[in-house]
């Protein structure tokens, strides 16, 4: 008879429950050296895994060969020691080649560290539609306004985020999201966003920071950090100088810009081509330079980004817009976008030089304010087109169908002198006026109350290269240019009695070859017949540049030079004689009065009486002309 131990087992159980506590750990660790030497991919931890979840047969029969008390008893103590193992385990450093990616995903025991610290972040680029319980710490670029969706009554706004590795994905809050993350996801602000929703989009909606997009809603986790990337932030933007804007004129090209908004104009009304109204407001950009632009708000923007200038503007609030388009339309400007953003005085270090820049000039800003320089009509800064850049005539029409903007490199002439130089025009929208000159009264266009009639040059001219010729339309600066006349002297010369002194006084022909700047419009949505409108004249020079920026100052420091333009003149017996001149061989079709009433239906006028009649022409011919 056996002694029973305080346990509740003899000497004898307790012996043999020793004897298969030491073989079952022989085993154990016989089966780990077998097991490291033939996979030597696999880690420590992942063996001391194995060897407790799948033993041996052979350990497996020991087990159930012992009594149910030993049993139990074996388990548990081997539980025990694997546990202890496992600890052991993941102090012991990386291996060398145990088949783990780590340059990708970084070492196991530095992993679980970063996860207990809450800072397991996916990259943006890392995310994708499969990807799920992510969270991605990214900083906020931009975001838009809230806006309607153009097929239906949707309202969306949009956000672009960057992480730490300038990746970027545009996000988007619809609906009554948008109400809720009124006060979040803010521009310059760093947050952690978890689980938005995340879609591919169809090509033709895709932005301009690729194809995947996130949808952010109620179920999507958004965390504000308290962290400054301020430099980091202000790395990334590309800000266009106003003297370079004119090379993405009447592009597809996106600009972004930095500017002090010093003046605002009222809003206005406008008719679009396509017959809906649409409502603009013109805010004045100055940079250091002291030169302005004029930035064009349309819909959306005037109700609420305008409003914020228009009390904040003598502030001289700091702009910075991204996604801008550049427009030749009344010189060189630039113009919102659907999905245009604007921050104001936001805390990057290009806005806070620009601020203190502010500071140090307010006085003189305030009589560039009160002077108003930036209204008048100036040349605008254009660099001479490239070689590259210069399409002939002839080629025009073939390449209507992607192209609607030329520079073309020709000479310009009036052939037709039965046509009125100028018109009556509003002097804020430039539209025809029924108002006699100087008078104050409310234009039916652009419903501007204090609008005032003013006389604006326009002339119909011929375009001839080597290869062809075209017919045009200049109105304004341009067309004063041509024919190096002022609107109001134009106006004044074109009673009966002063007739013949236009054709005296004006320039008729530039025999040298110009460069022009041409837009083609169609005359009719239902047809294919094109007009061109000449939006720039600029002479051939040797330097880049040569004329003035647009709404430059005058006290400002700017070393460009003013166009000399001084075009071929005709002494006026010559000029009467012109019009008698057929058109040359390479003319497409002369003026005809029909085409001179119809080539811009916008400014189109009665035309005048003959300046030139038969008889006078009859009266003074050339010397030696038969």
């Amino acid at each position: 008879m056996f002694m029973q131990s305080p346990f509740g087992m003899s000497h004898q159980q307790a012996l043999a429950h020793v004897t298969a506590q030491a073989a079952l750990s022989q085993s154990f660790m016989h089966m780990q050296a077998e097991f490291q030497r033939s996979s030597s991919t696999t880690s420590a931890e992942t063996i001391a895994h194995h060897s407790s979840s799948e033993p041996s047969e052979s350990l497996q029969n020991q087990i159930i060969s012992l009594p149910p008390e030993q049993t139990t008893s074996k388990v548990g103590h081997s539980e025990v020691s694997l546990s202890e193992r496992k600890a052991s385990s993941v102090a012991v450093n990386k291996p060398t080649n145990d088949g783990y990616n780590w340059r990708k995903y970084g070492q196991k025991q530095s992993k679980i560290r970063y996860q207990n610290m809450g800072e397991d972040y996916k990259l943006i680029a890392a995310i994708t539609p499969n990807t799920t319980n992510w969270t991605a710490k990214v900083v906020v670029l931009e975001k838009s306004s809230a806006r309607t969706a153009y097929h239906s009554p949707t309202k969306y706004q949009n956000v672009v985020l960057m992480d730490m590795e300038r990746n970027k994905v545009q996000a988007t809050i619809y609906d009554t999201n948008i109400q809720a993350f009124q006060d979040q996801l803010l521009p310059s602000k760093t947050y952690l966003i978890s689980n938005a929703a995340v879609r591919l989009t169809k090509p033709e909606y895709r932005s301009t920071v690729g194809e995947i997009q996130w949808t952010i809603s109620g179920r999507t986790k958004v965390q504000e950090l308290q962290e400054d990337h301020t430099a980091f932030i202000s790395s990334t933007y590309v800000f266009t100088p106003f003297d370079r804007l004119h090379e993405h004129m009447d592009s597809k090209t996106d600009i972004s810009i930095i500017g002090v908004a010093i003046d605002i104009k009222p809003k206005r009304f406008i008719h679009t081509r396509s017959g809906t109204q649409s409502c603009i407001q013109d805010v004045v950009l100055v940079n250091q330079r002291f030169e302005t632009v004029l930035l064009t708000m349309w819909d959306q923007f005037v109700e609420k980004e305008c409003i914020y200038i228009s009390d904040n503007f003598n502030k001289k609030p700091i702009i910075v817009a991204s996604h801008l388009k550049v427009s030749s339309f009344s010189g060189v400007s630039i113009s919102t976008k659907s999905n245009s953003t604007f921050s104001f005085n936001p805390p990057i270090e290009q806005a806070t030089q620009l601020h203190n820049w502010v500071q140090e000039n307010n006085e003189q800003l305030s009589q560039v304010f009160m002077k108003k320089d930036y209204l008048s009509t100036k040349p605008t800064k254009l660099s001479s087109p490239g070689k590259e850049q210069i399409t002939d005539i002839r080629n025009i029409q073939g390449l209507l169908v992607v192209q609607h903007h030329f520079w073309v490199e020709a000479r310009a002439y009036v052939r037709v002198f039965n046509q009125s130089f100028w018109y009556m025009a509003c002097d804020i929208c430039n539209k025809i006026s029924s108002a006699s000159f100087g008078e104050t009264y409310t234009c039916i266009f652009c419903k501007s109350p204090n609008a005032r009639a003013a006389a604006r040059a326009q002339v119909f001219v011929e375009l001839e290269d080597s290869t062809a010729s075209i017919n045009g339309t200049m109105i304004g600066e341009p067309a004063e240019r041509m024919l190096q006349c002022s609107a109001y002297r134009l106006m004044t010369l074109t009673s009966p009695a002063n007739q013949l002194q236009v054709l005296d006084e004006a320039c008729i022909t530039v025999e040298e070859n110009h460069f022009f700047y041409l837009k083609a419009v169609k005359k009719d949505g239902h047809t294919d017949q094109w007009k061109y409108d000449i939006i720039f004249m600029l002479e051939p020079s040797t330097t880049r540049e040569n004329v003035q920026p647009v709404n430059h100052p005058e006290h400002s420091s700017s070393t460009s030079q003013t166009i000399n333009f001084v075009p071929q003149l005709m002494p006026p017996p010559a000029k009467r004689v012109l019009f008698e001149v057929p058109p040359t061989s390479a003319s497409n079709k002369r003026l005809t009065e029909e085409t001179l009433l119809h080539s811009n239906a916008e400014t189109a006028v009665p035309k005048l009486s003959a300046i030139a009649t038969p008889a006078m022409k009859n009266k003074e011919k050339v010397p030696g002309s038969k």
